[in-house]
């Protein structure tokens, strides 16, 4: 559900994929208020879910390996990608917002 609304709340900036032709605007209200990735966590916390439910060292690995993709795909694609379109803008929200995890201090 998490996914959804938020997949929902980035309106017409939702893509798959980086499009350096393509022109959206930086999102950061919603549930963008509180998490930079709130699509990526709720699919991280599906995945935490899986292990819960099934608890198999297998489970285990294919979250962590789950968690390391997302993870390689938001630092060395994505965030370089809204750095270079949004700027000063980006890097503001950048400081304030978490990349994943909502709950997490700043501090």
């Amino acid at each position: 559900m998490l996914t959804m609304v938020s997949q929902y709340q980035m309106g017409v900036s939702w893509r798959i994929g980086v499009d350096e032709s393509e022109k959206t605007e930086l999102v950061t209200h919603g549930m963008f208020s509180l998490s930079r990735n709130p699509i990526y966590f709720g699919m991280l916390l599906v995945g935490l879910g899986f292990v819960v439910l099934v608890p198999h060292v297998y489970m285990v690995i294919c979250y962590v390996l789950a968690f390391v993709g997302i993870n390689l795909q938001v630092r060395t694609i994505e965030e370089p990608h809204l750095k270079r379109v949004f700027g000063e803008e980006y890097a503001e929200y950048y400081k304030k917002t978490n990349r994943y995890f909502p709950w997490v201090s700043r501090a």
